[in-house]
């Protein structure tokens, strides 16, 4: 899309002037100058207004408007997508910052293509300091049902924005993550950019909490907790949702109680050797492989130690497979809850598994001319190409009694052949800007 127009989204409330003024820094710095911004008003007095006049005071590109009190972001989001006149809106938070550079890469990104929804990578800014970066996956179905790991600051088409009818005004916490899951109900082409875009503030305040604080946020808690629910009643998917103490996520069960009236629908791949320490784990990965799109599910792998033998696979573009998590502690909820909560990934383990027999053969099965790792690698890249997902389920352990064989040269050169183009791509579940190797999933 050419010279792309973005409609900068604001909502303020309770502001701090100090973050806010270091927000509008962050505009004015954009590298990329074909924008407008919206910004949309619920503080009493008029220190907001004083201050965009500070920063912007002939700029025909900025719009000021005052709402009534306790309208709430879904509102403002809505009104201000239609007032503006971008062709995408990008939704900031009123004490956040944009790097320099956001705007020309999504700009850049929809001078190739044009996408429904794009989201992008974020750090924490703790008064200057930038820290705790979150490295995410592509869009992960499986992951997002049990945490917003998108977050709210992300950049939509704007007509889509409006067709859909926008944020649900009732949700005060959860419009966007609500808002997320619709689109992805509605299968929108989504994109994911691994570069940090964005600086969420983690101000002093939100450190030391009060009792009004923690109320609020158990309030929003719920209001997640509630939006999953309900997307999965949508969907179809029977389930419950488990709810985490300390409000960080809320896990997903997924109901396959039944699984052994649909043995012909799907084939367990075990080696003999493997010792799985779950007595109902076939119940568990069945709740995940009877849903329409998934066609393989894992599970994860530990050894001597308590440590870690794998959570499914990561892999390079020379086709070489990973064991993810490798070494880490089984006590462990990994980098962003990696080893804590089922998710989409490239590649699970084939010496235990369970795979929708249909896909099985729709696919081919396995490729008897690979070898090692290989020819799980294989497979779940033909699986993804039939448009379903590979799940990692963490709640089924197993442990190895003896290690699998390797693959060989050969192989890995078919392997290339096979799959050049996609593997060259890289691991979509995998950030690119996280560690390659054995050592994955950490920041140094």
């Amino acid at each position: 899309m050419e010279n792309v127009k973005f409609t900068l989204l604001l909502w303020a409330k309770e502001t701090n002037g100090v973050f806010f003024r270091d927000c509008m820094d962050s505009i004015l710095a954009q590298t990329y100058e074909n924008w407008e911004l919206l910004i949309l008003d619920e503080n009493p007095g008029t220190m907001l207004q004083t201050i965009v006049t500070e920063f912007f005071p002939r700029d025909e590109r900025i719009q000021y408007r005052r709402l009534q009190k306790g309208r709430g972001l879904s509102y403002a989001m809505n009104l201000g997508a239609g007032h503006g006149t971008g062709d995408y809106v990008v939704l900031l938070g009123q004490h956040d910052r944009l790097n320099e550079y956001a705007l020309l890469t999504l700009a850049g990104e929809l001078y190739k293509k044009p996408w429904d929804l794009i989201y992008y990578d974020h750090d924490e800014l703790v008064g200057s300091d930038r820290t705790n970066p979150h490295f995410k996956p592509d869009l992960n179905v499986e992951l997002l049902r049990q945490m917003d790991y998108i977050g709210d600051f992300i950049c939509i088409h704007r007509r889509t924005f409006l067709d859909s009818g926008g944020l649900r005004p009732s949700l005060e916490a959860a419009g966007v993550y609500d808002y997320l899951l619709r689109a992805v109900e509605n299968h929108w082409h989504i994109l994911h950019i691994p570069r940090l875009l964005y600086h969420l503030r983690i101000s002093g305040d939100d450190l030391v909490m009060s009792r009004e604080m923690i109320a609020a946020g158990q309030k929003a808690y719920r209001e997640y907790v509630t939006v999953a629910e309900a997307h999965l009643r949508r969907m179809g998917i029977a389930a419950k949702v488990h709810r985490d103490r300390k409000m960080r996520y809320w896990r997903v069960e997924m109901d396959g109680h039944d699984y052994r009236n649909h043995r012909k629908e799907y084939l367990l791949i075990r080696d003999g050797k493997t010792r799985v320490h779950n007595k109902k784990a076939v119940d568990i990965l069945y709740g995940y492989l009877r849903q329409e799109d998934v066609g393989v599910v894992g599970v994860r792998f530990i050894k001597n130690g308590f440590k870690v033998d794998n959570c499914g696979y990561i892999y390079d573009r020379q086709g070489i497979a990973y064991p993810a998590c490798y070494n880490q502690s089984a006590f462990s909820e990994g980098y962003d809850y990696r080893m804590a909560l089922a998710q989409d990934v490239g590649m699970v383990d084939a010496d235990y598994c369970l795979i929708d027999e249909r896909v099985y053969r729709g696919v081919g099965g396995f490729d008897p001319s690979l070898t090692g790792r290989d020819i799980m690698l294989d497979f779940c890249l033909k699986v993804r190409r039939a448009n379903r997902r590979v799940v990692f389920v963490p709640m089924v352990t197993a442990r190895k009694m003896e290690p699998r064989s390797f693959s060989d040269q050969a192989s890995n050169e078919y392997l290339m052949s096979k799959w050049k183009d996609t593997l060259a791509l890289g691991d979509p579940y995998y950030n690119r800007n996280l560690p390659m190797g054995l050592e994955n999933y950490i920041l140094y």
